[in-house]
């Protein structure tokens, strides 16, 4: 019996130790849950030549200034000639609080880079996690055709260390000059991440 008591004992010290010794980091937290791996990241639509007009609209970015993935834009090809507008809002929100945060319109091949949304709420704080984003896109030979999709802001914090070995997240340096995704490309965020 004592030997059945020591046991237990020995068992219920030996878990508890393995359980306090895991990696926490690769746990999610509740705001990067749904981050990365279920939306599209490229967009394309055929022209009237056959020829295909893309976009691609990164899933991740890390609004730390840091020059390096600072801002959610998506990247546009020579073909599109604008996008109307670009709508990001809070993937989940309550009814106290609005669910935009932010807007723009007339994105151009110019001017896509500096419209982009540095990953400030309306109130100019950090959004931290999955927001959602729509957008109007026209291309240069008058097709019309509207993008959506989730993208995650991730705050270069303890927490950030969950994205260091995810698979399916891609960032803004991850696109070529045709907006197609370069997946050859490294996401430059060893810093963030902690690797």
């Amino acid at each position: 019996m004592k030997n059945l008591k020591n046991l237990m004992v020995y068992s219920y010290l030996l878990l508890s130790l393995s359980a306090c010794s895991q990696d926490e980091s690769i746990t999610p937290i509740k705001e990067y849950e749904t981050c990365c791996g279920a939306e599209p990241v490229e967009f394309n639509i055929e022209l009237n030549d056959g020829t295909k007009a893309y976009i691609f609209t990164p899933n991740a970015f890390t609004p730390n200034s840091d020059g390096i993935n600072d801002v959610f834009s998506p990247v546009l090809s020579k073909d599109i000639n604008y996008m109307l507008y670009l709508v990001i809002q809070k993937e989940v929100f309550d009814d106290t609080t609005s669910s935009l945060l932010y807007q723009v319109e007339n994105i151009t091949l110019e001017n896509f880079r500096s419209l982009g949304w540095n990953g400030l709420d309306k109130l100019g704080n950090p959004h931290k996690g999955a927001f959602t984003y729509t957008a109007f896109c026209a291309t240069k030979d008058g097709k019309t055709f509207l993008i959506k999709g989730k993208a995650c802001a991730i705050i270069c914090d303890n927490d950030a260390a969950y994205f260091k070995d995810k698979q399916g997240c891609f960032f803004p340096v991850q696109a070529n000059t045709a907006g197609i995704l370069n997946q050859n490309q490294t996401n430059m965020e060893d810093q963030c991440f902690g690797n």
